[in-house]
């Protein structure tokens, strides 16, 4: 069977959560050079990288990939080199994640993920992983010719003699712009904070901007070929920390760093 994916007190608050959490260790970037390809770091992460017209994508061991603009589209250089994903061209935010058996994680949680590393096929990024045989995962990025849309796919495979019960899951980490973050827009509206939506009240695409304001930056849309059976916009940190479809209200009840987690549930 497989499973397809496609402010001032709280300025404080969040100034005091950021020394506890440090979000820009999970970016790989090395010795400064923010362009370079690290193929075999000290890190022990392999990665491949493709680049087109508009945008750049990279895929890291482990399923983690970036994306973000090459010329961009605009006549001008203000959407040039530009971030869409946080930590542009290498971090570790954004990630797909996979549930065996009713226990959700990432995959290192199921497979030893330095026994594979990304490659290009087919002018796509890819990487497979297998569990004894049991399980095969797969998951691939691919740019259309200009590099305008990127199509992501996941699958896993029961390969087994007996069920299981496997659901897939993403988490993208919107990082818009060259200092810029990510606002999703749902009927129309800023999404301030933190919500899950499930059914129909997910949206067919969802919008991001990169400002909340009146001028709303760069914009990226997310368009679903299978519609999610849950939508979750939270901060990164409550995201990271949680890699169930659990969805827990936080405290500050105010997103200041969007992430958005897709989940497909779990079938037999």
């Amino acid at each position: 069977m497989i499973k397809k994916l496609l402010f001032s007190l709280l300025i404080l608050l969040i100034s005091s959560l950021s020394y506890s959490w440090d979000k820009s260790k999970f970016d790989v970037s090395i010795d400064n050079e923010h362009k370079k390809l690290n193929k075999s770091t000290d890190l022990g992460y392999d990665g491949q990288e493709i680049k087109k017209q508009v945008s750049e994508v990279t895929l890291l061991q482990g399923g983690y990939f970036t994306i973000g603009t090459n010329q961009g589209l605009s006549p001008t250089v203000l959407d040039d080199q530009c971030g869409i994903t946080f930590g542009h061209p290498y971090a570790l935010t954004s990630y797909p994640l996979l549930s065996i058996d009713g226990s959700w994680g990432k995959l290192e949680n199921f497979f030893k993920i330095n026994d594979s590393s990304p490659a290009v096929r087919d002018d796509s990024l890819f990487i497979s992983y297998s569990n004894d045989g049991v399980f095969q995962f797969i998951f691939n990025l691919k740019p259309d010719l200009s590099g305008q849309k990127i199509t992501i796919t996941s699958s896993l495979k029961n390969l087994d003699t007996r069920s299981h019960s496997i659901g897939i899951g993403l988490v993208f980490d919107p990082a818009l712009g060259k200092k810029g973050d990510g606002w999703a827009v749902i009927g129309s509206k800023i999404t301030a904070r933190d919500t899950s939506l499930t059914g129909s009240a997910i949206p067919a695409q969802l919008m991001i901007n990169e400002r909340n304001g009146l001028v709303d930056g760069l914009k990226l849309s997310i368009d679903f070929i299978t519609s999610p059976d849950k939508l979750i916009l939270a901060n990164w940190k409550d995201v990271y920390e949680n890699s169930t479809p659990d969805f827990t209200l936080s405290l500050l009840r105010k997103i200041y760093d969007l992430t958005v987690k897709l989940i497909w549930n779990e079938h037999t």
